[in-house]
């Protein structure tokens, strides 16, 4: 599972392993309430980098950057900001929200 995170990371961010300090899996995401979540189980990781320095493919991710924890709470709070469920799900956990 390490690998295909890894892998993931490096597709849809462009960070390397090499950029990689330390991972940690903090739990795992069930969510039937959407036809995605009632067939995937999601798993949940900590991430820590030595880089900010996010590269978006403009493939699947329109547009990304890093945020703080504050700038997290207050993307959750806007209604017009669409946050995919599985994210909500974590930044909630996380957030204490």
């Amino acid at each position: 599972m390490l690998e295909t995170l890894l892998r993931e990371i490096e597709e849809e961010v462009g960070i390397s392993p090499s950029d990689i300090e330390k991972v940690e899996l903090i739990g795992y995401i069930n969510d039937d309430t959407n036809d995605v979540g009632k067939v995937h189980l999601g798993l949940a990781y900590v991430v820590d980098l030595k880089t900010d320095d996010v590269k978006i493919d403009k493939g699947e991710l329109a547009s990304g950057k890093f945020v703080t924890p504050q700038e997290a709470k207050e993307i959750l709070k806007n209604p017009d900001i669409d946050v995919e469920p599985w994210s909500r799900i974590v930044l909630d956990v996380i957030l204490d929200e």
